[in-house]
């Protein structure tokens, strides 16, 4: 096995240790190989598009011709059987030949293993290596892939920190935190985190040194100064404060200590009026008054913001056993059951798009081309708004509900297909792409995929998932908008990371043995790493709910034979349709709210799946309990899973005749 490291250093050794020197001082081979070792999706890689993007000055066929005595060097370096041909037009290299370290930390972030993650992180990719003479498309894909491991390696730590914080590891929290802050030393809510930690842990020093650093870096880099969230946190720091008193101004947990104004002075702990009347220094024990005056002064403004707003803050001190009705101010989204909803690419704010409004029996389609719903406020004491977010004009879905829709936060991009565009029919069976669908980074826009070859029968009423690595979409069943219900599966195959054509191609047909009944309305996840789709309840072509759980192995159709199996796990599943369900990764676990049930009468209880995807067979069902208050019976409904805490957020849904606009979060609850 021959060990190729990319991240940081380049390094290229083999397992016993000895370096290949020769490959590493041809710097345009190692490029070669490290591209053809981890550009996505995985696997082997056109010669054409290789060529072009190593020789983009050359013409077709001399170009071809260099990557043919490229390959053949690499050989010469490596051995045979690393670098290895499909056909004529495709190369790529053999997974037990070459490891490398950047397929190994995306593997890890696919099984949420963070640390594991840190520790395979040594820098930039390919950092310091410029290569003469190759494209523009190339340089791009370098700087892309380096956004996104950063990205998607400081997603996975936020998440651990917020978790071991919730369970009281607050050591552990805070050196996984600063582990953060080493790959994006810029990043302020890294740094934020960081602080949060360390007053987790009582260390002062470390929450200081942290605003520190970050500050160093905003001036020196971009001349400008924290922002005053950040400032207003280690404010108090300056004075007489401890983290023992800090945690008890908010309860057992700092998480939340969050002012998000600087009242005094971060470096003097005084207010400019205070430095007015004492020029020079100020004392000590005054800087110790204006800090604690500071922090009452912060306690004062929050409060009367949050009466003045009508808004309540999503997360309490430590997960909670009772259900909380948030309140917003006049701002939200219009009543609505099937919406889709998603945690956006920030981890902070949760998104609505589409579903339909009931109302005394009198339905009507929510635009899911003309606008998108974003509710921030979901970390650390924040408060809780609904913002509307135009979509640019231009070509969209037509209106529509019951669409299948899959949201990849890595990229703020959201996908649509099919759905029901009326009463229930016509089902529509296009596909369309959302991108910056948060609209963070810029103004929403829609884009229709062009499918070349044969399209799936039109469908609403089923899920949606996606593999982003390999890019695909994968979907299943559902009913034809009028009586037919379906159990085929279908994945579509993009070309490149545009997305912009692509290919469906069936997976299993509905007369395949072995499968689940026809369905809609039931519950699925897909977990990436081992392409696994989970499909949970529904209702069957008897209009009754189901309490079947199976599992497509190889649900991409190209990692191996896909094969349906059922699955049982501990204790009694419920019986759920319509239910509004999310998954924890990070605890595996798949939390179901509401639905219906046997009789198609709604409900209002609350239901885990735990240890489905890391171990199927250890799984267990167990039913939550909580006090009062509690959410209407309702089906239809919509959830995420909070980041860090496994708290579940419940939006809309249907309640008798009528749709509904209420959000509820649950921060964790007992079993029994």
């Amino acid at each position: 096995m021959i060990e190729l490291r990319i991240l940081g250093a380049l390094d290229l050794r083999t397992s016993d240790g000895r370096t290949l020197d020769d490959a590493l001082r041809r710097s345009k081979r190692v490029t070669l190989l490290s591209y053809l070792a981890a550009a996505r999706p995985i696997g082997f890689h056109r010669r054409d598009k290789v060529a072009a993007l190593f020789w983009p000055d050359l013409d077709k066929e001399r170009a071809r011709g260099a990557l043919r005595t490229t390959l053949s060097r690499l050989r010469d370096d490596l051995g045979d059987d690393v670098v290895e041909s499909r056909g004529a037009e495709e190369v790529g290299v053999r997974r037990d030949r070459l490891w490398c370290d950047v397929v190994a930390l995306n593997g890890c972030l696919e099984r949420n293993d963070a640390v594991g993650a840190a520790d395979l992180y040594g820098g930039a990719m390919l950092d310091g290596v410029h290569i003469p003479g190759t494209s523009e498309e190339f340089e791009r894909w370098i700087s892309e892939e380096r956004a996104n491991i950063r990205a998607g390696l400081l997603g996975a730590l936020s998440i651990e920190v917020d978790r071991l914080v919730v369970a009281g590891d607050y050591v552990t929290a805070l050196a996984l935190a600063q582990r953060a802050m080493l790959v994006a030393p810029d990043d302020e809510s890294a740094a934020r985190r960081v602080i949060h930690a360390a007053l987790a842990a009582g260390d002062r020093g470390a929450a200081l040194r942290a605003y520190e650093d970050v500050e160093r870096v905003l001036r020196s880099d971009y001349d400008v100064a924290p922002s005053s969230e950040t400032a207003g946190l280690i404010a108090p720091l300056r004075g007489a404060f401890s983290a023992d008193d800090i945690r008890g101004t908010t309860g057992k947990n700092p998480n939340t200590f969050n002012p998000g104004v600087a009242v005094a002075d971060v470096r003097t702990g005084s207010t400019p009026a205070m430095r007015s009347l004492f020029p020079g220094r100020t004392p000590r024990w005054l800087r110790r008054t204006a800090a604690a005056a500071a922090a009452i002064m912060i306690v004062i403004v929050s409060t009367w913001n949050l009466a003045r707003a009508g808004m309540t803050p999503i997360v309490t001190t430590e997960p909670s056993d009772a259900w909380r009705l948030l309140r917003s101010g006049s701002g939200m989204p219009h009543a609505r059951h099937h919406a889709r909803f998603a945690l956006d690419s920030t981890g902070e704010g949760a998104l609505v798009i589409g579903g339909a409004s009931l109302s005394d029996g009198h339905l009507s389609m929510e635009p899911i081309g003309k606008e998108i719903w974003r509710l921030i406020g979901l970390r650390f004491g924040a408060v809780s708004q609904w913002l509307r977010v135009p979509i640019r004009p231009g070509p969209a879905p037509s209106p529509r509900w019951m669409f299948g829709a899959a949201y990849d936060p890595s990229a703020d991009r959201w996908f649509v297909h099919g759905g029901a565009q009326g009463w229930s029919s016509p089902c529509a069976n296009d596909t369309w792409v959302l991108e910056q669908a948060s609209g963070v980074s810029g103004e929403p826009a829609w884009r229709q995929v062009h499918i070349r070859g044969e399209l799936p029968p039109p469908r609403g009423g089923f899920e949606l998932v996606l593999d982003r690595h390999r890019r695909k979409l994968i979907l299943f069943g559902g009913n034809d908008c009028v009586n037919l219900y379906l159990h085929d599966t279908w994945t579509l195959s993009f070309d490149d990371s545009t997305f912009s054509t692509g290919t469906w191609s069936r997976v299993l047909t509905d007369s395949s043995e072995g499968q689940p009944v026809m369905r809609t309305g039931y519950a699925a996840i897909y977990d990436t790493a081992t392409t696994r789709l989970f499909v949970f309840g529904g209702v069957s072509l008897q209009r009754q709910a189901t309490t079947e759980l199976w599992v497509l192995d190889h649900a991409d159709g190209e990692s191996g034979a896909p094969r349906w199996r059922p699955l049982r796990c501990i204790g009694d599943p419920p019986w759920l349709a319509g239910s509004a369900n999310a998954y924890d990764s990070v605890r595996d676990r798949w939390s179901f709210f509401g639905g219906g049930d046997e009789a198609s009468t709604p409900r209002h209880d609350l239901w885990r799946l735990d240890g489905l995807v890391h171990d199927t067979r250890a799984c267990r069902w167990s039913r939550a309990q909580s006090s009062e208050p509690w959410p209407l019976a309702r089906v239809a409904a919509s959830a995420v899973t909070l980041p860090g805490r496994g708290g579940f957020l419940l939006f809309g849904g249907q309640v008798e005749q009528f749709s509904v606009a209420d959000s509820w979060v649950l921060g964790g609850v007992s079993r029994r």
